[in-house]
């Protein structure tokens, strides 16, 4: 255990200089991929991957005490100038919050914006930025946010009815929305090449936004919001009778 902490730790500190500015972009993805791996637990319910799991919710407490989050707001600004170190980010997000209820819930906690700004969770500020990028077709920023913060619902806990009292539904259900038009506004008998292509991006789309629905209707409140919000269960059964 001595040791991977240490290597956390020593993963936590590439992230940064010693004043707190960002590293170069190749150290950055470094650390942030280190982490990721770290945090990394296969689905699987064999006695095996159970005991490795508990080893890295060691590490995902581990992160939470040395502060963690502090590493991804200091990134965040610069992340979103470079889509290499957002898909690291995002990636390491997703593998932190996992099944874990303090990580999910630390995701939601308002603290003090040290430029000024009104205090928010950097939950909001994946949300805002997700769904700022909803229109393009395929986006794998979009297709993180949602699979990082959906996952807030896994788990009984405050993070579960903080992602259910925001906007993340009826946004989610919005982008479902214009996905499907989108998809349906280029018609299925297409054999144009930037046709099918758009057509394959906006699927990964409604791939993603069906699966962050699902996971947030995995509980009897968080179903009665989806149902009940812009459509949203109307798309999913049209979409689901579509297919088949």
């Amino acid at each position: 255990k001595a040791k991977r902490n240490d290597v956390l730790a020593a993963a936590l500190e590439f992230g940064t200089t010693a004043d707190g500015t960002e590293l170069p972009s190749s150290m950055v993805l470094s650390s942030l991929t280190c982490m990721r791996h770290l945090m990394y637990t296969p689905i699987d319910n064999s006695e095996d991957v159970m005991q490795f799991d508990e080893i890295v919710n060691d590490i995902r407490q581990s992160a939470i005490d040395a502060d963690i989050l502090s590493l991804f707001r200091i990134t965040w600004p610069y992340a979103k100038f470079d889509q290499a170190v957002m898909y690291e980010l995002l990636s390491l997000v997703t593998n932190f919050v996992a099944e874990h209820v303090n990580a999910k819930r630390m995701l939601t906690v308002t603290t003090p914006s040290e430029d000024g700004d009104k205090p928010t969770s950097f939950a909001l500020q994946m949300m805002d930025y997700a769904f700022d990028v909803k229109h393009v077709p395929g986006s794998a920023t979009l297709e993180l946010c949602l699979k990082a913060l959906s996952s807030l619902a896994s788990v009984e806990g405050p993070a579960r009815y903080w992602l259910i009292r925001s906007v993340f539904v009826d946004e989610t259900a919005m982008t479902l929305s214009h996905a499907l038009m989108k998809l349906r506004a280029i018609g299925s008998d297409t054999n144009d090449a930037k046709d099918v292509s758009t057509k394959s991006r906006w699927m990964k789309t409604i791939a993603a936004s069906t699966r962050a629905l699902g996971n947030v209707a995995s509980f009897t409140e968080g179903q009665r919001v989806v149902l009940r919000t812009n459509g949203a269960g109307t798309h999913i059964l049209e979409l689901c009778l579509e297919t088949v």
